[in-house]
C-alpha cells in the first residue's frame, strides 16, 4: 500500500520550498508569557520571552518582580505554516502578530541584541536614566505625585537626587529612580 505525501493529499499546495525559519511575534493572553512559552516548549517549538526586574509598590511596600519587557508578546522561531497552526491553537495565545495577513517577522540581530542584554539570571537590566534639571514626578509613596528636578544619580544601586519644594522650601531629597517619572 501506498502512502500518499502532503503534497499529494493537497493538491491545492504548492510545491516549492518551504520557507526559512524565522523569528515572529505572538500576543499572549494577560500574564501569559512564561505559560505559553512552556507550553510551546513542549510541543518543540522554540521561543524568547524577554524579562526585566522591575521595581513596583504593593500596597506601599517596593517589591522586587520579574516580569516581560514586553507584557502581552513573546518572539517564536517559525516558518512553516504547521507551526503557524499549532503556535495559533496553543492556550494562552491570543494571536499570531501579522501584517496584511502575513505573519510579522523579526530579525535574527534584535533577538541576539535582546540576549546580549541579559545578565546570567536571563534578565534585561533597563538603564533608568534622566538629564539633569529634567521635571520628574514621585510616582508612589508618601510624595505621590509630587513634582520636582532630577538633579543627579547617586553610587548606591538606583538611588538618585532630587530637588523638590516641600512647604516652600527647596529641598534635595534621595530616593529610588524606579520611584520617579519623566513629565
Amino acid at each position: 500500500m501506498k502512502t500518499l505525501s502532503a503534497i499529494e493529499r493537497h493538491p491545492k499546495r504548492s510545491k516549492k520550498i518551504p520557507p526559512e525559519v524565522t523569528w515572529h511575534v505572538v500576543q499572549t493572553k494577560a500574564h501569559g508569557e512564561q505559560l505559553v512559552a512552556e507550553r510551546l516548549k513542549l510541543l518543540e517549538i522554540v521561543s524568547y520571552v524577554p524579562l526585566v526586574k522591575n521595581k513596583i509598590f504593593i500596597f506601599g511596600t517596593l517589591k522586587h518582580r520579574v516580569q516581560a519587557l514586553f507584557p502581552q508578546y513573546i518572539f517564536v522561531q517559525a516558518g512553516f505554516e504547521d507551526s503557524f497552526t499549532l503556535i495559533q491553537r496553543t492556550i494562552g495565545v491570543k494571536r499570531l502578530v501579522c501584517f496584511n495577513g502575513t505573519p510579522a517577522i523579526v530579525r535574527d540581530d534584535v533577538i541576539r541584541y535582546l540576549k546580549r542584554q541579559e545578565n546570567g539570571s536571563g534578565i534585561i537590566s533597563l538603564p533608568r536614566s534622566f538629564e539633569p534639571n529634567q521635571k520628574v514626578m514621585v510616582r508612589y509613596g508618601l510624595m505621590k505625585d509630587l513634582q520636582g528636578l532630577f538633579i543627579k544619580e547617586l553610587s548606591g544601586p538606583d538611588r538618585v537626587l532630587v530637588l523638590m519644594q516641600i512647604m516652600g522650601i527647596s529641598t534635595q531629597v534621595q530616593m529610588d529612580s524606579s520611584m520617579l517619572a519623566v513629565v
